[in-house]
């Protein structure tokens, strides 16, 4: 894996965390959300981006109240109308979910 590294001045990194490592994690979690609410990268490569599992980075997301799906109201009301396709079982659905 590519190692990135870049000079940041003092102050910045007292802003970023209390030591480098957690400054490296805030910096790298502040580009997964970013490029990931722009719809530059899926939310599978911005969870690997930030270092952390799906369900952590959508986790995380809830925490810092990111949006990272920006869909207006006639977008969500047109999609939980539209028909399941064939062979889609809502049952199934619940179960699996479960």
């Amino acid at each position: 894996m590519p190692t990135l590294s870049f000079e940041l001045p003092e102050d910045h990194l007292r802003d970023l965390g209390t030591n480098p490592a957690e400054a490296a994690r805030n910096l790298r979690l502040a580009a997964a959300f970013h490029l990931c609410g722009r719809g530059q990268i899926s939310t599978g490569k911005a969870a690997r981006l930030a270092g952390l599992s799906y369900a952590e980075f959508l986790e995380e997301a809830t925490r810092q109240k990111v949006d990272l799906y920006h869909y207006d109201i006639e977008e969500i009301k047109e999609e939980i109308t539209r028909p399941l396709p064939s062979g889609v079982g809502l049952d199934a659905m619940k179960q699996s979910i479960a």
